[in-house]
């Protein structure tokens, strides 16, 4: 909803602190891989390691704003998707749920990593170095089809850029890797 040309927000929802420090979240509206729509969200613990939660979402009723509804939060086991990091913090910057696979961008391992409804890790894809000595610093994702294209879009924090690779076909994995431009 706009109001003279300003956005004004219909709905608010809290997370409970089961989800701390969050960063990365995605809605995921398959049936395939929960019961319900729901929303993942990623974030850091106080000891810096990952913890994942999932909310029923939407919930049942109205959110307004004024009073907003707290989202119920069931675990998600957070090691599936940090296993064999070794990078601390195993930080998600970004999610994406495309195609059927949940994406999790780790800024710290500079690593795109692609899950299949099971929790397979079905690809993992290195990211590239845009500026030496900023190499951990993506900070944001977007897988999107355009005119029969696959592009992933990257956004750096420091120094600001953002990215449009397009992705070349592959057999396996998530179906896709990045140009020779960006390996």
């Amino acid at each position: 909803m706009t109001q003279l040309g300003r956005l004004v927000p219909t709905s608010r929802y809290k997370y409970n602190t089961n989800t701390p420090l969050v960063e990365g979240m995605a809605y995921i509206p398959s049936p395939n891989c929960f019961a319900r729509p729901t929303l993942v969200l990623a974030g850091l613990a106080s000891d810096y390691s990952l913890r994942m939660n999932t909310y029923d979402f939407p919930p049942p009723g109205n959110s307004p704003v004024e009073n907003p509804v707290t989202l119920t939060s069931a675990g998600l086991n957070h090691n599936i998707f940090s296993r064999d990091l070794g990078f601390s913090p195993q930080k998600v910057a970004a999610m994406q749920y495309f195609d059927g696979l949940l994406y999790l961008l780790f800024d710290n391992a500079m690593l795109i990593r692609a899950f299949d409804s099971d929790g397979n890790m079905i690809q993992e894809t290195k990211l590239p170095v845009a500026v030496e000595g900023f190499e951990k610093q993506w900070e944001g994702m977007e897988l999107q089809r355009k005119d029969g294209d696959l592009i992933l879009h990257l956004a750096l924090d420091s120094p600001p850029q953002v990215w449009s690779l397009k992705l070349e076909s592959v057999q396996g994995g998530a179906g896709w890797k990045l140009p020779p431009c960006a390996t």
